[in-house]
């Protein structure tokens, strides 16, 4: 565990760097046709919308996939730490009953 823990950290610092934008906004993606593309988030718990200019929408994807990845190696990051404090609590419990139980 503490070796995929440590690989998910590595992914996370090597990863691409986020834009500003879609670090602190949740895109719920909506980019419609290329003429009309709208991106759609929630910044502070209210929904947005913004236009996005047609040579822009290939870079907002890229951006909006790079974000994902991030958020799902954060949440993988998150689930490994709370498994390894469960696993070293359990550890150090094991330990002071069989010590009391020697006593």
């Amino acid at each position: 565990m503490r070796r995929e823990l440590g690989g998910v950290r590595r992914e996370t610092r090597d990863a691409k760097p986020v834009s500003r934008l879609l670090v602190s906004w949740s895109p719920l993606t909506s980019l419609v046709s290329r003429l009309n593309a709208q991106l759609s988030y929630t910044f502070q718990k209210r929904s947005r919308t913004d236009y996005v200019q047609p040579e822009d929408v290939e870079r907002i994807k890229s951006e909006i996939a790079n974000y994902r990845k991030f958020k799902e190696l954060c949440e993988r990051l998150v689930a490994l730490s709370i498994e390894e404090s469960k696993r070293k609590t359990e550890q150090r419990r094991k330990a002071l009953v069989a010590v009391r139980s020697q006593s």
